[in-house]
């Protein structure tokens, strides 16, 4: 996954279950909000992508 703040988040799959990893940003007044998008990278190679 991707932020707005240019944070990209790191996950893997494996056995039904999933682990997640992204570093954390300090919550600022010029940016009270984020944005996610994602791309998702498939075993048969292809991607998919989304927000």
């Amino acid at each position: 996954m991707h932020t707005s703040t240019g944070l990209d988040i790191e996950a893997s799959v494996a056995g039904n279950r999933f682990a997640a990893w992204w570093p954390s940003s300090d919550q600022r007044s010029d940016h009270p909000a984020e944005t996610w998008s994602y791309t998702l990278h498939l075993a048969d190679g292809s991607n998919r992508h989304g927000s």
